[in-house]
């Protein structure tokens, strides 16, 4: 008999873990929400969109697993013009509140020289990882900036995308007057 309770216990058990996790599944959109945030950047261009993250809308599973390292993600990183460029980049912002690192989804990106080439109408996806130190998690606010330089042509500045971690909503949007290249 304790056999038969055991066997039962334990089917009860695995088919009880496969309903909450399908339940759970069921729930994503609203307990993953605001994991990651996305901009798309042609190049060159002077009016890029702000990468912004609302900390308060992270799910519930991500305030409680990671609630300091944040992914943003650039697509279509474009060349629109009639040349090939050797794009670099640079990641600036407060580094006493967050450590960043910036990731190339590129086969041809030199890491040594930390550059890569990017054909006339070529496309390419960028990750820029923030991962917030507890001070800067607990002030709710980090801002900096991507710059996007072209070395074939000096390193020209040739793009900047604003990024703003906040606890209050979506502060940019669209570069202001200040911050155009």
């Amino acid at each position: 008999m304790d056999l038969r309770k055991s066997k039962l216990m334990s089917v009860f058990l695995v088919v009880a873990t496969i309903g909450i996790t399908i339940y759970l599944g069921s729930l994503k959109n609203e307990y993953y929400a605001n994991e990651y945030s996305t901009v798309n950047a042609p190049l060159p261009s002077t009016q890029l969109e702000t990468l912004a993250l609302d900390l308060n809308k992270q799910g519930i599973f991500k305030k409680i697993g990671q609630p300091r390292k944040l992914y943003l993600r650039v697509r279509k990183l474009h060349n629109t013009s009639d040349k090939a460029m050797g794009l670099s980049f640079d990641l600036i912002g407060d580094e006493k509140t967050a450590e960043t690192s910036i990731k190339v989804d590129y086969k041809p990106f030199d890491i040594d020289k930390d550059t890569f080439d990017l054909a006339a109408g070529e496309k390419v996806s960028l990750n820029v990882y923030v991962n917030l130190t507890k001070e800067g998690y607990q002030k709710g606010s980090w801002q900096g900036k991507l710059l996007i330089h072209d070395v074939k042509k000096d390193n020209e500045l040739i793009g900047q995308i604003p990024i703003e971690i906040t606890r209050e909503g979506r502060q940019g949007g669209i570069l202001n007057e200040e911050n155009k290249l």
